[in-house]
């Protein structure tokens, strides 16, 4: 039978066309189909997703913050899309902001890539070379005033690490560089309990965007160089609930968090290339004991526009991959302990999360540690 690999994928944002020429087909061994193009990689949207990582700050309980880092995941030298939120995804305390003051965190991200899927959620490519090393920091700030009640907060992260994709060992490429920035506009929190009660339901909601100033370089994509910059602005509505309640594991207190996410991308201005919105969940379900936190996070997205393209080839492939539709979904265990040092709060996360499901996309696994205090 013949084969031509041709399907776009996506890590955590990132999308990626294969299209193998005759002589390249055969030399992996592989039967060619008649009329099988050149090897064509788009980049579409950064990091996701173009940049290996993304983050974002995010409070912990206590004052303290976690950064999140959304591992947006690999640029493949295609069109890459972004999700946005915390590393691997808003997780624990979602919807809380710390007290009023600024925060700073440094991150450190690994990630390995596991599987390659079609529209369908069925492998196409079992053994793809692809991994990540980022390190990231995060700057939080919280404005000494409420709005309607509720704290308001700004942040602003960026990342710098090595991205390297292959569909062999042997065809591995890499790119270092800087990621694009992420910044929380905004971002509003309001307790709806009485400060007398020390458990109940937290909103929030704010508005998130990804400025697209990291490593891109549109003929290198082509050619199969990963991108660390995804050249594509990224305007993100979100909405947060945190709700604590006495402690149902034997801890002090269990929270159950969950962000949502709606990530608008704007073209591509070097390719045309123009990426789907897409809808990103991050759902956590935590427990505190005394200074510990232990819990495990669920991170899912899919895409709910067909992604576009003015050259009639890339958008027959479009048309032929469900509109490159990508779906995700990952989960894992985070553990997270608070500490004060020098007279000041600190915080330390790590957290794993397996890649379990995808549709036009890929499988990663992701290993993420963060070190946070107030500045």
């Amino acid at each position: 039978m013949c084969q031509r690999f041709d399907s776009r994928c996506v890590v955590d944002g990132y999308k990626i066309t294969l299209s193998y020429s005759e002589s390249e087909s055969r030399s992996r061994g592989v039967t060619p189909c008649k009329g099988a193009g050149r090897c064509e990689m788009i980049n579409t949207r950064l990091d996701i997703a173009s940049r290996m990582s993304l983050y974002r700050m995010r409070a912990v309980k206590g004052g303290l913050l976690v950064v999140a880092l959304v591992v947006n995941n690999f640029a493949y030298a295609g069109e890459a899309a972004t999700t946005v939120g915390p590393i691997g995804g808003s997780d624990a305390r979602a919807a809380v902001l710390p007290p009023p003051g600024l925060y700073g965190a440094l991150g450190g991200i690994y990630v390995d890539m596991t599987g390659i899927y079609d529209k369908n959620g069925d492998e196409i490519y079992p053994d793809p070379v692809g991994s990540s090393k980022t390190l990231a920091y995060s700057l939080l700030y919280v404005y000494p005033f409420e709005v309607l009640g509720g704290s308001v907060a700004s942040s602003i992260s960026q990342s710098y690490g090595e991205l390297c994709f292959g569909v062999s060992s042997s065809r591995e490429k890499c790119s270092r560089g800087m990621g694009d920035i992420y910044s929380d506009l905004f971002f509003w929190s309001r307790n709806l309990t009485p400060e007398s009660d020390p458990f109940g339901v937290t909103i929030g909601a704010g508005l998130g965007a990804v400025i697209p100033v990291g490593k891109y370089n549109v003929d290198e994509g082509k050619k199969g160089v990963p991108q660390r910059g995804g050249n594509i602005w990224d305007i993100v509505p979100n909405a947060a609930v945190t709700l604590s309640t006495k402690g149902v594991l034997g801890g002090d207190v269990t929270d159950i968090s969950a962000r949502l996410y709606y990530n608008h991308y704007l073209k591509n201005d070097a390719t045309d290339y123009a990426s789907g919105d897409l809808v990103h969940l991050s759902f956590a379900v935590s427990e505190l004991y005394g200074k510990w936190r232990l819990g495990v996070a669920f991170d899912t997205f899919y895409q709910i526009e067909d992604d576009g393209s003015p050259d009639p080839r890339v958008a027959a492939d479009i048309s032929g991959s469900d509109g490159k539709r990508r779906y995700g979904f990952s989960s894992g265990p985070l553990v997270q302990k608070t500490f004060m040092l020098a007279n000041r709060p600190w915080s330390v996360k790590a957290k794993v999360m397996l890649g379990q499901k995808a549709e036009n996309n890929i499988t990663i696994n992701s290993t993420v540690l963060v070190l946070s205090t107030k500045i």
